[in-house]
């Protein structure tokens, strides 16, 4: 009944995860593929995994959100993308994730946030923007995250915020933004 995989730091082979390799996981709670830069998640990989709940894919070198890794009834809690040249996040990227409560994307290269990029996270408390490009913020960017309480953007690029970019955000209790360009906070 293992409940957690580690598998970090395989540098020189590719590790295609497949579906076959983790359907005899049905306990599996947590798998962490950090620091492997030729790892490649098969299609619906992650997607019979009833009882997982974090996936940590740091320093993968991903330009984009597996989201074909995961299935529609996903029970996922926290997810880290952290350290991976994603650059954007498109509409749809989260679509089966929405029992995430914590999401990672430090140091993701994220230059702006698009409109309803994610769509789909009604139930995130948290998620972590800080250490990106990001020069700007769609004002609906955060629509439909009604439940997020903290919200981290540091150390990014922003220099002016549309007044109603946090408007969508009924449980905020912290925002960061330190080490930023502003001139001035929307009122």
């Amino acid at each position: 009944h293992t409940r957690y995989i580690s598998v970090t730091g395989v540098q020189t082979c590719a590790l295609p995860i497949s579906a076959n390799f983790l359907n005899e996981l049905q306990f599996l709670e947590d798998l962490r593929l950090d620091n492997n830069p030729n790892c490649r998640l098969k299609r619906d990989c992650l997607a019979n995994l009833p009882n997982l709940k974090i996936v940590k894919l740091r320093y993968c070198k991903l330009k984009r959100v597996p989201i074909e890794a995961f299935g529609p009834t996903n029970p996922l809690e926290i997810l880290d993308l952290s350290h991976n040249p994603l650059r954007k996040l498109c509409k749809g990227d989260f679509q089966f994730l929405n029992s995430l409560s914590e999401m990672k994307l430090q140091k993701t290269e994220l230059t702006k946030l698009s409109s309803n990029c994610f769509q789909g996270l009604s139930l995130l408390k948290t998620l972590l923007l800080e250490n990106n490009d990001i020069k700007s913020i769609h004002q609906n960017s955060f629509e439909g995250l009604h439940t997020l309480k903290k919200l981290h953007l540091q150390n990014n690029e922003l220099d002016i915020l549309h007044p109603n970019t946090f408007c969508a955000l009924k449980n905020l209790e912290g925002l960061y933004l330190d080490s930023n360009n502003l001139v001035e906070l929307p009122r």
